[in-house]
């Protein structure tokens, strides 16, 4: 069993993905804070949408949909929200990290 204190943000936001299916960004950053591993601040929500698109470049995940976000999320106006899941490279890799 892997000791979840010790998985990086990186890997919880795959497990998040694994567990949940397709989530927007924000939905994903809200499953994230729950876990009180980070806190819910407007530069984790930015850092989490960070690794996202970092995995999709390596293809760990794609994404699925897009659409404008709520503007009082992110503390911006017209920011594109994108949808995404998770991979078979990504599960791969994921369980490379959490056996």
């Amino acid at each position: 069993m892997v000791n979840l204190n010790l998985v990086p943000t990186k890997c919880r936001v795959l497990l998040v993905l694994k567990e949940n299916g397709a989530m927007w960004t924000s939905d994903i950053s809200e499953k994230i804070f729950e876990q009180k591993v980070v806190p819910n601040t407007n530069r984790w929500k930015w850092v989490i949408r960070f690794y996202l698109l970092e995995m999709q470049i390596n293809g760990m995940v794609k994404f699925t949909d897009n659409r404008i976000a709520d503007p009082s999320y992110y503390g911006a106006d017209e920011i594109i929200e994108s949808k995404y899941e998770i991979t078979k490279f990504g599960l791969q890799r994921l369980e490379d990290v959490v056996r």
